[in-house]
């Protein structure tokens, strides 16, 4: 018995990508592209783009976070990170203060106005999880984290044995 190939309609215009095959990277690309098409028309009707967000509510989870632990907990460049929480200060949303052990350092903690914002961030983004992971089942659902966290770990273990960076080392 033949496997049965499903057959994918496409809008008119729009490109065949099924000769790429089935790319596992490629799709979670395209799935990724559109869950941040969807956050950054949900995050921007609170005057934020999906990272001022994400990093709002990293620091209501971390407050004292310093510039590095942020930049590299997020994956975004320490160049782009600077730029990012310098915009976060000066709309009055964080506050810059030194360390008390290292005055090299500088920590950042929601204002008062950050804080309310972040907790409408909280509340977006809860929604948006809700909605993206709808035609999904409760198993299904613990299954898909349970394999993005498997995944991501591999991938951190094989970003630590890489050559390059243990030559680096």
């Amino acid at each position: 018995m033949a496997a049965r190939r499903e057959t994918i309609t496409r809008k008119p215009g729009e490109p065949d990508l099924s000769s790429l095959g089935p790319n596992f990277g490629l799709a979670l690309r395209l799935l990724d592209l559109r869950l941040m098409r969807r956050a950054g028309e949900a995050f921007g009707a609170l005057g934020l783009t999906p990272a001022s967000a994400t990093a709002l509510l990293m620091i209501a989870a971390n407050p004292g976070a310093r510039h590095g632990e942020l930049a590299d907990a997020l994956l975004i460049q320490r160049p782009n990170m600077t730029k990012l929480l310098k915009q976060l200060v000066d709309e009055g949303l964080l506050r810059r203060d030194g360390s008390d052990g290292d005055r090299r350092h500088v920590m950042f903690s929601l204002t008062p106005a950050g804080g309310r914002l972040a907790a409408r961030a909280r509340t977006t983004i809860d929604a948006l999880d809700e909605a993206h992971l709808a035609g999904l089942t409760p198993g299904e659902r613990e299954t898909l984290a349970a394999l993005v966290k498997k995944m991501s770990l591999a991938l951190d273990r094989q970003i630590d044995d890489s050559p390059a960076r243990n030559a680096a080392e």
